[in-house]
């Protein structure tokens, strides 16, 4: 083979590699320097207290970062709070529990969602989602992973003290 013929073909090989490395770092689409895990203990059986436990953090700085809990109604608030508002600094995760107890049996999904703009009131930020089942019994009780959650973005308005709230 010639040198000519054999630079041609090392050259087609190497666009290739550089065509589907492209493509493949295209298609993973935007991520967020957000993180969040969320637990729960013990097994929340119908009627036992438990700690819902939740940490975020971020890699970067991340101002006016809001995180917000929503419980369904098989669920309810013993104590604690499902808002937080606060800075983080960048990795260094900060924690939330928050005592929650399942009063009627069934299958019972528990969302939190934390959302950061630098500026106050704007849409545009990073974020993070968690999901988790909750399926309660009087004597049997799992938690399951929303494993399913995507870490892009979270589209949610953040109201601050001067910020003019829509009609």
């Amino acid at each position: 083979m010639s040198r000519q013929r054999l630079w041609s073909l090392n050259t087609s090989v190497i666009l290739a590699c550089l065509f589907f490395a492209f493509l493949n770092a295209c298609s993973r689409g935007p991520s967020s320097p957000m993180g969040m895990t969320m637990s729960i203990a013990p097994e929340p059986i119908v009627g036992r207290d438990v700690n819902l436990h939740i940490e975020i953090s971020s890699v970067t700085s991340a101002p006016n970062t809001v995180l917000t809990v929503s419980l369904p109604t098989g669920v309810e608030l013993v104590s604690g709070d499902l808002h937080w508002q606060g800075d983080l600094v960048a990795d260094q995760p900060v924690s939330i529990d928050v005592l929650i107890r399942v009063v009627v049996e069934g299958e019972w999904p528990i969302d939190a969602y934390a959302f950061s703009s630098d500026t106050p009131g704007s849409r545009f930020g990073v974020g993070a989602g968690k999901g988790l089942y909750i399926r309660s019994y009087a004597d049997f009780a799992e938690v399951i992973e929303d494993v399913n959650r995507e870490k892009t973005p979270v589209p949610v308005i953040q109201y601050g003290p001067e910020t003019p709230r829509p009609p």
